[in-house]
């Protein structure tokens, strides 16, 4: 069974036009904040993959950061601009 022919007027020329111009700004918009979370998962990575007197020492200075503090650093990351 095929599906039903769409309803409504044809896309103009334009429309193709204006979908990769919508397209380019979501891009524009997305880009930053995606390659900000890349760069701090990396980050995170190195950090956490640290073994010995490294790990340890991680640890110490995590255990000593007030968690209000590494919330608001969370949702810094998280939020969007």
């Amino acid at each position: 069974m095929r599906p039903p022919a769409p309803r409504g007027p044809r896309p103009g020329p334009d429309a193709a036009s204006q979908v990769a111009e919508r397209l380019r700004h979501y891009d524009a918009e997305r880009r930053p904040r995606a390659n900000r979370l890349m760069r701090q998962s990396s980050r995170q990575s190195r950090l956490t993959s640290k073994t010995g007197a490294t790990a340890w020492l991680r640890d110490a200075a995590l255990c000593a950061i007030p968690s209000r503090l590494a919330t608001r650093q969370l949702a810094a990351l998280w939020q969007a601009q």
